[in-house]
């Protein structure tokens, strides 16, 4: 796993790639809950190169949610989760508690050319 966290405003924003399993999972936890304090309350992540996620680093998200919505904040919100994310978010059925962010240039790539 490979973890870059960068604050922002009011947020933090993260990129995480690699496999997010129960051998990664409480860095992960510890990491993202440590980055949300006030005035810093909400998290965005990218989750695109993320190769294999499992119900542990679910787990880690969950916590950093529940920190968010604890100090003010809206929770998590997930830019381009990779299929590995999205499978397990749905099979879990907790796809509307991370609700997507289109970032501008993520936006374009998806538009079709005139």
């Amino acid at each position: 796993m490979d973890l870059i966290l960068t604050d922002r405003a009011d947020s933090v924003w993260g990129r995480i790639s690699g496999d997010l399993d129960i051998s990664t999972s409480p860095c992960l936890r510890r990491r993202l809950v440590a980055a949300l304090e006030p005035p810093r309350v909400g998290l965005v992540l990218d989750l695109s190169e993320v190769t294999f996620m499992d119900a542990s680093a679910l787990g880690a998200l969950m916590a950093a949610r529940q920190r968010s919505l604890t100090i003010g904040g809206d929770g998590i919100r997930l830019s381009a989760p990779s299929r590995p994310v999205l499978r397990l978010l749905n099979a879990a059925g907790l796809q509307d508690r991370f609700p997507p962010i289109i970032i501008p240039a993520q936006r374009a790539a998806a538009e079709p050319a005139t």
